[in-house]
Parts: structure tokens; C-alpha cells; sequence
């Protein structure tokens, strides 16, 4: 056999022979045993040599039920009397003895071989890609009707706009960061690229910190594994979420950040006009603009709606049209808000 090809082979099996998962806890109480179980049952449980578990804020009752894994989990124990998720994931990447770092959230669930498929897609770009970090999607438990249509409605570009929060592609794709609630690090490259910043304590620290690790190498999001992630109590808290996420896009602002600048205003606008025309007269011109525009945006949500009702059979598929417009409203909001604000140097 050839020496090289023995090398790459050792050199491969020291790399993901051992391997740090990162978690952050804050509130979950009991529930963060679910978590803590299902990285118990991972199919490359052996290779695990550390989970670095760090609180933050001071709840007793979730460091009790973590405290109590202690002899079941090689755990490490990090903590900060501050709530702040970018200096909790940086800790976590210094405090690292491995190279790779898996991340997920404690508010999660795992299958099985979440690991061990977040290390085969990492070795199936090995010898052609220089990987700096990887991961895939998230979905919500499908244990309501709105968090069903949720899942449902991010199958379709309307819905994940391709977005690697939302987005399952069908074949690795090259994106612009990897969420931490499914993630796979490399060490050195985030530690070159400054780390996870504390400047965003509460959302957004993955995304600011995937345009800085873009220049140490590609981030590739995968079809799977997917995590389950039980992110919203209800479908409101679920819009306020989507509403916070959108206020950090003018990071990243690409074609969709402006279709959704402006998607608001026209909305707002155009449905103005229409109403306003019932009483006094207006413009033929500004009136038929304001209808072709909403008559385009609502044929498109009942198309969309239509392909998920040839995919599911089901006629609540229809219902989709109107969790996409409050799901977009809220997005727009959100841009929307955090647009005026930098244009008023507020921040």
C-alpha cells in the first residue's frame, strides 16, 4: 500500500477519533436531560473525548439535573453569571481539546448518528475542499398543527429563502454560515478568524462570525443530519424569533435582504391604496400598480401552497398562505426596523 495514502488514512483517523461537543444551557431545567441523553446514545459515543457544558445565568434546577450526569458524560463545566451566547460558544472553542467541535442547542433532540453523520460528510470533503465548518438543518417537533406547517412551509424557497437556518438542500451547498444548533467547527479556523464575538449575546453570533470564517475556508451546509429543535413554546413566539433573526440580516445583505426591505412598505403600501379607493378616487395608474403587485404575491403564496398540497395530500396545505404572509410581515418588520435604526445612527 502506498506510504502517502497510509498517512492520509492515520492522519484521518486521528482527526475525528476524538471530538469536543459544545452546549450551552441557560433555563431548561429537566428538560436538558433530553439532550444529555441523546448524545449518551450517539453511535460515536467512544470518540466523544469532552462535552464542554456551559451555563448561563445561575438557574440551581438545570445545573442540578447537569451536575447530574457527571458520571455518565465526560463533561466539563463552564459558567457565566451573564446571559450571552457569543462569549459562551467562544469559551467553548478555546476551552476545546479537539480540533472539531460539534455544536448543538440544549433545547434540541438528537438522532443516533448525528455525529457520526456530521463526521462523514466532513471526511467526504476532506480531499477535494478545505472544510472550516459544516452542519445541517433544524426542524421543529411536529407535535402541533403551526409547527407542522412551519416544517411544512420551509420546504419551498419562500418559505427558507436559502437560508442555512432553514434551508435542506438536496446536495452540500456552500453557504454563508453554519448555524451553531447544528454545527461542526474546525478549532484553529475560528480561533484564526477571532471567535464567536460577545457582542451578540443573544442571536446572530453564528452569522456574524461565518462572514469572518469564509476567508479561513468553506462552510458547506449538508441535507443531514437534522436536529429537532424545540425553539418556540407558540406560533407568536415563533414569529417574534423570525422578527429578532431579521434584525441582523443588514450583515448579510444580499438580493433577498432588499426584496425584504421592501417587501413591508409595498405591502403596506398597496393595500393602503386599495382601501383608500373605496371612499375617494385614486390614480388609475397607482392603483392598478398596488393591484398587479398583490395579485403577483398572492398567486405565488397559493402556488407554493399548491405544491405542498400535491406533496402532502392534505387540504391544510392550503392554510400555508397564511402562515407565509405573517411569517414574511414579521421578517420585514424585522429588517425593516433595524434598517431605520442604522439609517438614524442609533446603534
Amino acid at each position: 500500500m502506498n506510504l502517502l495514502y497510509i498517512k492520509k488514512m492515520t492522519f484521518h483517523k486521528q482527526e475525528i477519533f476524538q471530538i469536543t461537543i459544545g452546549l450551552v444551557c441557560y433555563r431548561e431545567k429537566e428538560d436538558l436531560a433530553l439532550v444529555l441523553e441523546d448524545i449518551k446514545r450517539q453511535t460515536l459515543f467512544k470518540q466523544v473525548k469532552e462535552i464542554i457544558l456551559f451555563q448561563n445565568g445561575t438557574c440551581q434546577i438545570t445545573k442540578k439535573v447537569a451536575e447530574s450526569f457527571r458520571n455518565q458524560l465526560p463533561l466539563v463545566f463552564l459558567s457565566s453569571n451573564k446571559n450571552n451566547l457569543g462569549l459562551a460558544r467562544a469559551r467553548i472553542v478555546e476551552k476545546a481539546q479537539t480540533e472539531w467541535i460539534a455544536f448543538t442547542d440544549s433545547d434540541c433532540r438528537l438522532k443516533e448518528n448525528w455525529l457520526e453523520i456530521l463526521v462523514q460528510n466532513k471526511n467526504s470533503l476532506l480531499d477535494k475542499y478545505k472544510p472550516v465548518a459544516l452542519g445541517g438543518p433544524n426542524r421543529l417537533p411536529e407535535n402541533k398543527f403551526w409547527k407542522k406547517m412551519i416544517n411544512l412551509s420551509l420546504d419551498f424557497p419562500i418559505g427558507h429563502a436559502f437560508s442555512a437556518q432553514a434551508w435542506q438542500p438536496k446536495k452540500a451547498r456552500r453557504v454563508s454560515h453554519i448555524p451553531t444548533t447544528n454545527g461542526f467547527f474546525l478549532k484553529s479556523a475560528c480561533l484564526k478568524a477571532g471567535n464567536f464575538s460577545e457582542k451578540f449575546p443573544f442571536v446572530g453570533e453564528d452569522l456574524e462570525l461565518g462572514k469572518r470564517l469564509k476567508k479561513q475556508g468553506a462552510l458547506y451546509l449538508f441535507p443531514r443530519p437534522i436536529v429537532i429543535n424545540n425553539y418556540a413554546s407558540s406560533y407568536a413566539n415563533s414569529l417574534k424569533r423570525l422578527y429578532v433573526f431579521a434584525r441582523f440580516q443588514k450583515q448579510n445583505k444580499g438580493l433577498f435582504y432588499y426584496l425584504t426591505l421592501f417587501f413591508l412598505p409595498l405591502f403596506t403600501f398597496s393595500f393602503s391604496i386599495i382601501f383608500i379607493d373605496f371612499f375617494f378616487p385614486i390614480s388609475k395608474g397607482i392603483l392598478k400598480t398596488s393591484l398587479l403587485f398583490l395579485s403577483f404575491y398572492f398567486l405565488l403564496l397559493w402556488i407554493y401552497s399548491f405544491r405542498a398540497f400535491i406533496k402532502t395530500k392534505k387540504l391544510s396545505s392550503f392554510l400555508l398562505v397564511f402562515f407565509y404572509l405573517a411569517q414574511h410581515i414579521s421578517y420585514s418588520l424585522g429588517v425593516n426596523r433595524e434598517a431605520f435604526r442604522f439609517s438614524k445612527g442609533t446603534e
